[in-house]
């Protein structure tokens, strides 16, 4: 089924509704094996790496990795807390696979290859891997103060057993054997440690005229702007690009015995597309970059985060990019995120079917998220107001068809830690009816087991948002988000088919995109700009009810309660 086909219809059982979610969220990441998109470490004998940096400085630096055979566990899974840490994800003994991507540039290159030829035999490799790139894709919270940034391998009796040739390829593919193994910085028996959250404490403000209370009906990227954006959509892969680097005659063979079954995607076999079957799923730049189509547009929804409208040069710790025009004209709009996946079919805002889940979800109960306005004196211009994000454990209310949500409903604060972990009040002004808020360092975000992704994480966030004389807010939160830790993760091909596109195509587009949080030492950028649109109707929020152990925030949908009556409005002044 392609994207274009899978609909999620609001009018549809939430039961079904969450069945399909299952089938498309979880696919992606099961029965893959550990990996990520980022830079691990290897201390080669005899060799003198190329990275720079005070850690792990004249190791070989590794753009992409996987340990063969090993499971990707989801890190929480469904309906439980996502509050996990993982531990070393590589295997604790005895003989296995690790398999790397270099750059075809790196200049340690030519001497792997040449023990590869060979199959040199090296007594021991020190290997490091992120912690943090290493962690379950739905897993949440802060890197615990005794956790390494590094979890750190001796990989003994090794070879570099094979190191096919891709030309075109931007990255050499470098399978590395070993007969045991020995993890150095990790001696806990649990796999995954659990985190103890604190909620944020912020005091709510009463109902009063200097307060707007809103619930958010709607939270997804800001990637619809135009119907004639996409002149070509990017797709799925074909059988073809599958047999691409297969000989003839195994190309035939496998026809065969496929016979009228096709290629399989949902068990991740359309990713092993790669020289000898490896994984581009997983290594997506071993093979030739296959192109990504991207919005043909000069619009954007957005703000302009580095105070640069695209002349000049870029400023310090930002790398040169496109820059768009919003819709009311404001220049210098940074959103490369809709640059990479504006063409891609699940991701185009309220037309993508994996946005609409996640906020169908929220309107049939899983999160609550709630956005307060205080401190307002003028409602068209004032130079200083508080912007807080709240959650609540009280579902929305619909009307009788259950297409609308009920404005003016009240909203109790939740005493789930997991989500009142992520409350956050920041500083802002209105300028003509429009609140803007001030740069803040670090946003983060819980949007629940279904958001795009779970845990948000903005550097220089910024929200905009509008006064609309139906007494509703639009707007949009922006920031730089880190590209290798996006929802996709790079994981298998059954997100490829769920969600219409290629991952080495978007690998490759993500990469050239990048814009903020450039590496001092390598001077690449590991951020992307992106906005997310923001729509809420007016609601009224009340201090957390005393705790009971009932607050079941963030598990799967129940049908919902009913609501609490809003208080009656307080007089006008």
């Amino acid at each position: 089924m392609s994207c274009h086909a899978v609909h999620i219809k609001r009018y549809w059982p939430t039961a079904v509704r969450l069945a399909i979610a299952t089938a498309v969220f979880s696919v992606g990441f099961t029965d893959v094996a550990s990996a990520y998109v980022g830079p691990s470490f290897m201390q080669i004998p005899n060799v003198t790496g190329d990275w720079k940096g005070a850690q792990h400085k004249n190791w070989l630096k590794i753009e992409a990795n996987y340990w063969k055979g090993r499971g990707m566990g989801l890190g929480g899974g469904f309906g439980r807390s996502p509050m996990y840490f993982s531990g070393p994800v590589g295997p604790r003994k005895g003989a296995g696979t690790l398999v790397i991507a270099i750059a075809k540039n790196n200049p340690v290159l030519p001497q792997l290859m040449d023990r590869c030829a060979n199959k040199t035999p090296m007594a021991e490799l020190a290997y490091a891997e992120s912690s943090d790139l290493a962690r379950g894709p739905r897993e949440m919270g802060p890197r615990p103060a005794d956790m390494p940034t590094y979890f750190e391998y001796k990989l003994k009796d090794a070879t570099f057993s094979d190191c096919p040739v891709v030309a075109d390829a931007p990255e050499q593919a470098i399978v590395v054997s070993f007969n045991d193994i020995e993890v150095l910085n990790w001696q806990r028996e649990e796999t995954r440690v659990p985190l103890k959250v604190e909620p944020a404490k912020y005091q709510l403000a009463p109902p009063s005229s200097k307060t707007k209370s809103f619930v958010l009906t709607w939270f997804a990227y800001a990637h619809d702007v135009s119907d004639n954006q996409c002149p070509v959509m990017n797709a799925k892969p074909t059988d073809d690009d599958y047999y691409a680097l297969m000989s003839k005659e195994d190309a035939d063979k496998e026809r065969a015995t496929l016979k009228d079954k096709g290629i399989n995607y949902q068990n991740g076999q359309m990713g092993l597309r790669g020289p000898n079957k490896l994984n581009v799923a997983l290594l997506p730049g071993i093979v030739k970059d296959p192109g990504h189509a991207a919005p043909q547009t000069t619009v954007a929804r957005g703000l302009n985060l580095d105070g640069n409208d695209g002349t000049g040069k870029p400023p310090a710790g930002i790398c040169q990019h496109k820059n768009y025009v919003s819709e009311d004209g404001r220049t210098g709009i940074d959103n490369q995120l809709y640059t990479v996946q504006g063409c891609i079919p699940s991701f185009m805002g309220h037309k993508g079917f994996v946005l609409q889940f996640a906020n169908n979800q929220m309107h049939d109960g899983l999160l609550s998220m709630l956005i307060q306005i205080t401190g307002i004196d003028n409602e068209q211009n004032d130079k200083s107001v508080d912007v807080t994000l709240f959650y609540s454990h009280d579902p929305m209310s619909k009307n009788a068809s259950g297409s609308l949500i009920a404005p003016d409903y009240t909203f109790r604060l939740t005493n789930n830690a997991d989500f009142a972990h992520y409350t956050r009040r920041v500083h802002g002004r209105i300028v003509n009816g429009v609140v803007i808020t001030d740069p803040v360092k670090e946003l983060q975000m819980n949007l629940g087991q279904y958001g795009m992704p779970m845990e948000l994480k903005l550097t220089n966030a910024q929200m905009r948002l509008e006064f609309m004389p139906d007494r509703t807010i639009k707007g949009v939160l922006g920031g730089y988000a880190d590209w290798r830790l996006m929802e996709t993760r790079f994981s298998t091909s059954a997100v490829e088919l769920y969600m219409g596109f290629q991952i080495p195509a978007m690998y490759n587009a993500v990469k050239r995109a990048a814009d903020g949080m450039k590496d001092p030492i390598t001077g690449e950028c590991n951020g992307i700009s992106t906005a997310y649109d923001i729509e809420g109707i007016p609601a009224y929020i009340a201090p957390a009810a005393p705790p009971d152990g009932k607050d079941k925030l963030g598990q799967a949908p129940q049908a919902p309660q009913a609501p609490v009556q809003p208080p009656r409005a307080p007089p006008a002044p």
